[in-house]
């Protein structure tokens, strides 16, 4: 009988030890950075996020990639003739922060069946891969400070079907 009380006097006494939560890691000291504040474009400048020749066959339109996404979506409209299906594209897409600087350049061949006077969304392997960069006109995190960018595309070849 001792030894059970003598136990629970033991684990008595160490219980508190195990409730208290001790921090280990370091402080969280608050870092001030001065950031310059980005202006979000109003309705109207809103049209569209991936600029293209008004004459183009192919245009790629409606860019987005937020902070956490792992893939960045587009649409790609086909304004060839009638019999003609695009089945691939190769694109080039240029990444800049909002100085111009170049972040990165990546050139992709995206597989897709777009049929003449349709749209589609593409998407691609996010360039990001530690989720420090967001889109400029995607909304800014609240959290985590993040990097705004622009993205310029080019569609350098295109891989059509003719049907008759």
């Amino acid at each position: 009988m001792r030894r059970f009380v003598a136990l629970i006097l033991i684990a008595a006494g160490m219980l508190p030890a195990f409730s208290r939560r001790t921090r280990t890691g370091p402080a969280r000291v608050p870092v001030e950075t001065s950031v310059p504040a980005l202006q979000q474009p109003s309705a109207a400048e809103r049209v569209d996020t991936i600029e293209a020749p008004a004459d183009s066959l192919i245009r790629l339109s409606g860019y987005d990639k937020t902070l956490r996404a792992g893939v960045e979506s587009f649409f790609v409209t086909n304004a060839m003739a009638d019999s003609c299906s695009v089945v691939a594209l190769e694109l080039t897409f240029d990444y800049e922060d909002m100085s111009g600087r170049q972040l990165h350049r990546q050139t992709r061949v995206v597989r897709c069946d777009i049929p003449s006077g349709h749209t589609r969304r593409l998407s691609v392997p996010s360039w990001d891969r530690q989720h420090t960069f967001y889109y400029y006109m995607s909304p800014a995190p609240k959290r985590v400070q993040a990097t705004p960018y622009v993205v310029r595309s080019t569609v350098e070849r295109v891989f059509v079907i003719w049907s008759e």
